[in-house]
């Protein structure tokens, strides 16, 4: 048997791990936003002075006779490679997007039903989408340009806080899922023997 207070303990606790898992859909759709996940620094001398590359972009700052700014589409990139990556790291973004949301709806859901079905599914949902938002990470990791020294950018650090908060939250609504019995209070004890009599 357990008490009214931790049960009223765990519905707190899940619905702040609720909203960190808020935090982290929008995290994650600021990160998709923006164009920063790989940023490239170019040697002294270099017709390219840095760069960065995104889901969506890749651009570059370059010197002639003054700076000016050559960016490629990387969903019509010519090169087969490039936009077969582009077009996975999009369509893995997307489903992690998905995820994330449905994840946040059905944790929103079993704060108001407390079942531990609901809190399991919400917990595998978080998982999931935290898996999703790794293989897009890594898979933007790759895009590294031969000559230049390559860094992590803003969004690739947003993604992995999204990602942090998301498998951070499966797995609180994986502890908090166990199955209950029903709790002893004296008004359903009183109901019960009225109703015996």
């Amino acid at each position: 048997m357990g008490s009214w207070d931790a049960v009223l303990f765990e519905r707190k606790v899940l619905s702040w791990v609720a909203g960190l898992s808020l935090v982290g859909v929008v995290l994650w759709v600021a990160a998709l936003a923006t164009p920063y996940w790989t940023i490239h620094l170019y040697p002294i001398g270099h017709r390219s002075v840095w760069g960065y590359t995104g889901l969506f972009i890749t651009c570059t700052l370059k010197e002639d006779e003054e700076l000016f700014w050559e960016c490629s589409n990387n969903l019509v990139n010519t090169d087969s490679s490039i936009f077969s990556l582009a077009r996975s790291e999009v369509a893995l973004s997307v489903v992690a997007l998905i995820l994330s949301v449905s994840s946040l709806g059905f944790s929103v859901y079993s704060l108001y039903h407390p079942k531990y079905v609901y809190k399991r599914l919400a917990a595998v949902m978080y998982i999931v989408t935290s898996a999703c938002i790794v293989t897009v990470l890594q898979l933007s990791s790759t895009h590294a340009e031969a000559e230049a020294k390559s860094m992590y950018g803003l969004s690739y650090l947003l993604g992995w806080s999204a990602c942090v908060a998301s498998a951070g939250s499966g797995f609180a609504f994986l502890v908090y899922s166990r199955k209950r019995k029903l709790l002893d209070s004296g008004e359903d004890l009183e109901f019960f023997n009225k109703e015996s009599n």
